[in-house]
This record gives structure tokens, sequence and C-alpha cells, in this order.
């Protein structure tokens, strides 16, 4: 209801598969397109703050991120292929 979205075309935006961001935002389940960089320009700005500090990841953390990230993506594409009996 929040985003205005019309019950009777939930087929375009309800039926449970994965959406690429062009067509979440196509399809009104997101505002706008983005990089980090724009997400936390618009928090300072939000919070009107002068002079931020943003905490820099960790170097084992992002390798992690990275490695579940790329495990996750080819073990949907392995299973995105296969039919339900």
């Amino acid at each position: 209801k929040a985003r205005g979205l019309d019950i009777n075309a939930s087929s375009s935006f309800a039926d449970a598969h994965v959406f690429s961001a062009y067509r979440a935002k196509e399809v009104g389940l997101i505002d706008m397109l983005g990089t980090h960089h724009d997400a936390q320009k618009a928090v300072e700005q939000a919070s009107k703050v002068s002079v931020s500090h943003w905490k820099k990841e960790d170097k084992m953390d992002r390798l992690l991120k990275r490695v579940v990230q790329e495990s996750s993506t080819q073990i949907f594409s392995l299973f995105s292929g296969l039919k339900a009996y």
C-alpha cells in the first residue's frame, strides 16, 4: 500500500522471482538506482553532517563477502535451470 502498487497487477512484482535493480525500479519496488557512494551522500545530506567518517570494510570481511556472493550466484545459476517434478 505504501508504494501505491496495484494489487491486481501483483504478478508483475509478487511472483517470487529475483529482480534486477532496473526491473525493480520499473515495477515500483524501489525509488532509484545508485552506488554505495550515492547512498553515503544521501545519508550525509539527510543527516546534515558537515564532515563524515565512514568505517572502512575489513579486508577479510570483504573477501568473505565476495566468496559468498560468487558462490550464491553460481548455485542459483545451477538450480535455476532445473525443472520441478
